[in-house]
């Protein structure tokens, strides 16, 4: 027979062989002193199967578990943090066909944004690179602005760009100026494709 453990909040099945049901939070103090009747490894099993929320509720209310609560939020958190940086890592950043007019200076100037490589702008409406536009992209290796309105890039849009291989900027208006800035780049070893 499998032993029933109140825990305010949650609702999952404990594959050590406990449920976990709802109840008010009133109640999660006395909830949570029933863990202090089962040996550890259970406990931490049941811990394991917490939301972050009620992770972070049963660290307040608990006197036992306090340092293990405090270990897994911990745990957690640089879970998360890897997860959310490994995805950043591998993601080619698509935001074509989106309508946009402007890039905002400095919007990815942020280092969530610093190891992305891939960067496509094709068909949308930009007309205008602004100075800083692309700050931040450190690792950018491609961009793709193919099938905009481009008139003008910024001299300076592509400093700090030192990785930057290929971009592709054909079925756009540029101007004279915007093309012999084009030529700084090829300089650089950046195949630029108009």
């Amino acid at each position: 027979m499998k032993k029933i453990i109140v825990i305010p909040l949650v609702l999952a099945f404990v594959n050590s062989g406990y449920n976990v049901v709802a109840m008010e939070s009133q109640q999660v103090a006395q909830d949570f002193s029933l863990l202090d009747s089962l040996p550890d490894f259970e406990v931490e099993q049941i811990l394991e199967k917490l939301s972050y929320h009620d992770l972070g509720q049963f660290n307040r209310v608990s006197k036992r578990y306090r340092e293990l609560a405090q270990e897994m939020l911990q745990e957690r958190r640089i879970q998360q943090r890897n997860m959310f940086i490994q995805k950043i890592e591998s993601i080619d950043l698509d935001l074509s066909n989106m309508n946009l007019q402007y890039i905002i200076p400095g919007v990815f100037d942020n280092p969530v944004f610093a190891q992305i490589r891939y960067l496509n702008l094709n068909n949308n409406q930009l007309t205008a690179i602004a100075s800083h536009a692309l700050a931040g992209l450190n690792n950018l290796r491609w961009l793709f602005l193919t099938n905009n309105q481009l008139a003008t890039i910024a001299p300076d849009t592509f400093a700090g760009l030192n990785n930057l291989r290929m971009l592709y900027l054909s079925n756009n208006h540029l101007t004279p100026e915007t093309r012999a800035m084009l030529q700084q780049l090829r300089q650089r070893s950046v195949r630029v494709y108009e």
